[in-house]
């Protein structure tokens, strides 16, 4: 299901490495409009992929109750691992082909942690890659640092985006 692009030649070797017991995949494509339809959309939509607070608020139903719940809170970027001081999102003028920021990120189910946010570029497609780097915990032990990660990758096609 992944696009036929050089970003995405990662993706494969990358799922096999992790060996994963539940892989799911999404693709989908957007309109490129409001931020995304001026000629900086890539640099707009790679600072939105920045701008990690944003995430806080994010809904999901649950399957259990049925009721709008909130996924993740308490999201913001830090210094590292070892510096977990709040620091406010930070925007770039020039998309650097490659960045990591580490960021605090409070999950319902999972509780608080650290995650490792690796970002590339490589001239026409931005990939994010999303690692727990802490061990993610309900009641008892889930997932080793490392053990979750989330892939996602962001093709201009035209006049839209395939997100995948």
């Amino acid at each position: 299901m992944a696009p036929d692009v050089p970003a995405a030649q990662n993706l494969i070797p990358a799922y096999e490495r992790l060996d994963p017991q539940v892989l799911i995949e999404v693709l989908t494509l957007m309109p490129r409009d409001g931020a995304l339809a001026g000629e900086d959309y890539l640099l707009n939509a790679y600072n939105q992929f920045r701008s990690v607070s944003s995430i806080s608020g994010v809904l999901y139903t649950s399957s259990h109750d049925g009721e709008e719940k909130e996924l993740f809170s308490d999201v913001y970027r830090v210094g590292g691992k070892k510096n977990k001081r709040r620091l406010p999102d930070e925007l770039v003028n020039v998309i650097p082909s490659r960045d990591s920021i580490t960021v605090h990120m409070k999950e319902a189910n999972m509780g608080q942690g650290l995650y490792d946010f690796d970002y590339v570029y490589d001239g026409s497609d931005i990939a994010l890659t999303i690692r727990n780097l802490d061990t993610m915990r309900m009641i008892f032990k889930v997932l080793d640092p490392g053990g979750l990660e989330f892939r996602f990758l962001f093709v201009p096609v035209d006049d839209q985006i395939l997100l995948y």
